[in-house]
């Protein structure tokens, strides 16, 4: 067996020691890294600060809005209202113009309809005056002359209107203030001297008489007329 002597021993022993002396140079770099523990309570406080003056911004914001869309409901009222009266200004100064044609949600839109309503109804007039001009009568041709009844007194003008909304549409006999006396009864319209009462009533193509009509609407006779109209 071999013996190990003091000099063998002595370069072994600095060789252990420079070893121990690495590890430990290895594991104080290591203790150095850990990590530090931070107090994070005065950023999060500030944090919360800035959500609180943003929140407050925000409901703000939210009251400034909610006011404009009153004013916005306020303002669209307005403007109905007032299209609604001008439409109503401009149908009165145009009677010849029917509501239906006008329409619109704004002024603007109320007097572009009333133009294009305009130009229809000149349209049809044009076409009526036009359809006039070729059913004109030729020269010679005896006019339908219109009932004169202003010798008519008020109730006896009220039975001829009753008479007229019933549909008639002709006479037979007309009211004339140039009408002779025949007895008691009045003639009108050309009959002959021998006509008979009955026949000198005013008639219409219904078969109505103005006498009939009086008596139901509570009206004076119809002989009485022959003290309305006279010779002028």
């Amino acid at each position: 067996m071999e013996e190990v002597t003091v000099e063998e021993q002595q370069p072994q022993a600095a060789v252990e020691a420079a070893q121990s002396a690495a590890s430990a140079q290895e594991l104080q770099p290591t203790q150095a890294s850990a990590p530090a523990v931070v107090d994070l309570g005065p950023a999060l406080a500030e944090a919360r600060s800035v959500l609180q003056e943003r929140d407050a911004s925000l409901a703000e914001v939210r009251g400034v809005l909610a006011q404009r869309d009153v004013e916005l409901q306020t303002l669209r009222h307005q403007l109905v209202s007032a299209t609604a009266h001008y439409r109503q200004a401009l149908l009165a100064a145009a009677p010849e113009i029917p509501e239906e044609l006008v329409s619109g949600n704004s002024p603007e839109e109320v007097e572009a309809s009333m133009a294009r309503a305009r130009q229809m109804v000149e349209r049809i007039r044009s076409r009526i005056e036009a359809q006039i001009a070729e059913q004109r009568l030729p020269t010679g041709a005896p006019i339908r002359s219109v009932p004169d009844i202003s010798c008519l007194s008020a109730q006896e003008k009220i039975a001829y209107a009753l008479l007229q909304q019933r549909g008639v549409s002709t006479l037979t006999h007309c009211p004339s203030p140039f009408a002779k006396r025949e007895g008691d009864q009045e003639r009108f319209g050309g009959t002959s001297p021998g006509t008979s009462a009955h026949s000198a009533s005013l008639r219409a193509g219904s078969g109505e008489t103005l006498s009939g009509l009086s008596q139901r609407a509570g009206l004076p006779r119809y002989g009485a007329w022959s003290r309305s109209c006279h010779r002028r």
